[in-house]
């Protein structure tokens, strides 16, 4: 998609390619440290170098485009342990995202500077920063939101040295998820009942259609 992308002088659809890749690369990356394959840093290596080209091709497209643009970098630049470069990445999203009210862009600014200072072992910092995204999140009710800073706070509480809080943490974290998947798997079924019913009503116009051709 990248290269054809590229071959087209399609700048949109070149962003678009280059900020997938970095999502997918640091996904890999950060996949292959927990399994402690030594090749993660080459991966993430990867994925700067496309993070610095998607922004590039940002700033001349949308104020949108470089906000996200910088998220990924800024947290590709946190897990190379490039700290300095990573919060004035993240700080000028940030800036991006509440300058031009993109809220989602600012909520996921706001929640990768917590990760980079639980990250540093700024953990003071840290707790205060996801305790008040957990506050934001639950006043929407997006419970996948919760899920993740739930599980942040139980690390950050953890490396504090306060395990009771970060069991607590813990525990809501899994009854969240359990919920989560209960109402998931509840969409699930009801899409597959409408499209029982969508194919029940199909049958049913054809059907139809086949009786009144036969009586004229």
């Amino acid at each position: 998609a990248l290269d054809l992308a590229r071959e087209a002088g399609d700048e949109q659809a070149t962003f678009v390619a280059l900020n997938n890749r970095v999502d997918d690369l640091l996904s890999l990356a950060r996949s292959r440290r927990l399994d402690g394959d030594g090749g993660w840093e080459q991966v993430l290596g990867d994925a700067i170098e496309s993070g610095y080209q998607a922004l590039a091709k940002a700033e001349r497209l949308s104020a949108y485009q470089e906000t996200l643009a910088r998220i990924n970098l800024g947290d590709a630049l946190g897990l190379a342990g490039r700290w300095p470069e990573a919060a004035e990445m993240l700080a000028t999203a940030r800036r991006l995202a509440e300058q031009n009210l993109f809220g989602s862009l600012s909520f996921s600014a706001r929640e990768a500077t917590a990760g980079l200072a639980l990250d540093r072992g700024r953990l003071a910092e840290a707790i205060q920063l996801f305790e008040a995204l957990l506050e934001e999140a639950r006043d929407t009710q997006e419970l996948r939101l919760q899920i993740n800073l739930l599980r942040s706070l139980s690390s950050a509480y953890k490396q504090l040295g306060d395990h009771r809080v970060a069991l607590e943490y813990l525990e809501r974290y899994c009854q969240s998820d359990q919920t989560l998947r209960r109402e998931l798997a509840e969409v699930h079924s009801r899409l597959l009942a409408d499209r029982v019913e969508l194919d029940r009503m199909h049958r049913a116009a054809e059907l139809a259609t086949r009786d009144a051709a036969a009586e004229r």
